[in-house]
């Protein structure tokens, strides 16, 4: 059974990787503009099927952003995935 976002981006065409770079596409964008975006919120726009792809590639985003930023960021800070 698929939940309502896999729906939604089946119905509109998307393919997984197409979603997912539209998704890190808006993630990058908001770390350039020097938000600190919430992986979390960003994972939720994606259906359950394109979740632990998803993850990956924002996290992979994150890191490198903070980084850039003078942050070591620690991977206890995920431990919520």
């Amino acid at each position: 059974m698929s939940d309502d976002n896999d729906t939604c981006c089946m119905d509109r065409g998307l393919s997984i990787g197409v979603l997912v770079d539209k998704i890190c596409d808006e993630f990058e964008t908001a770390c350039q503009r020097g938000r600190q975006p919430s992986v979390e919120q960003f994972l939720d726009r994606a259906g359950s099927n394109n979740r632990d792809t998803l993850l990956f590639e924002l996290l992979l985003l994150e890191v490198v952003y903070r980084r850039k930023d003078s942050q070591n960021p620690s991977p206890v800070e995920w431990a919520w995935c």
